[in-house]
């Protein structure tokens, strides 16, 4: 008399761990690839924001400034003079400036003889990895009919799919420009 033996082979378990195996390594190369698009999106929406508010604040300075320069050369700048809430003159100048990090966009705020300048960026993500920045004015003569603002951001000079961030905008104040 024999008796059926209930359970499984040594080879069938075997089998069955390979094919675990084989199944558990492509979920996981899966889950990396995931993880690695889901990093680059969220890098990709930071500087997204961060070009939408720079571009922002500029735009606002300009909308109610009475004068405005403009620089191409060492990098583009905008310099304007606009009132303040108190009737003072007030400059205000932007500058794509490169550092040892990267690139920076930057604001100088002077009121009087006191002047502050600021960063601006995301000082975490180390600011900006390769930078665009352009400022085109529209003029008859010296009046200003539009300001044309384009800002990108790159993660370094090799990135294909930067940021970017532009407006146009339409002076309120009788902007006037000297344009160099």
């Amino acid at each position: 008399m024999t008796q059926k033996q209930a359970g499984f082979m040594l080879l069938e378990l075997v089998m069955g761990m390979a094919l675990m195996v084989l199944i558990m390594s492509g979920v996981a190369g899966m889950l990396t690839n995931l993880i690695g698009h889901s990093v680059r999106a969220s890098d990709l929406i930071d500087r997204q924001q961060e070009a939408r508010w720079a571009v922002d604040m500029i735009a606002r300075d300009l909308r109610y400034a009475t004068a405005c320069t403009t620089r191409v050369g060492t990098g583009t700048a905008v310099e304007m003079v606009k009132t303040d809430s108190r009737g003072s003159s007030v400059k205000i100048g932007y500058k794509l400036v490169g550092t040892s990090g990267g690139y920076v966009l930057t604001r100088t705020y002077t009121y009087g003889t006191t002047a502050e300048a600021s960063l601006l960026g995301n000082v975490k993500r180390g600011y900006v990895g390769a930078g665009y920045f352009t400022v085109t004015v529209t003029a008859s003569g010296t009046a200003v009919s539009q300001v044309h603002i384009v800002y990108k951001i790159g993660r370094d000079a090799a990135d294909t799919n930067p940021a970017v961030a532009e407006t146009t905008i339409y002076p309120l104040n009788g902007l006037t420009a000297n344009l160099n």
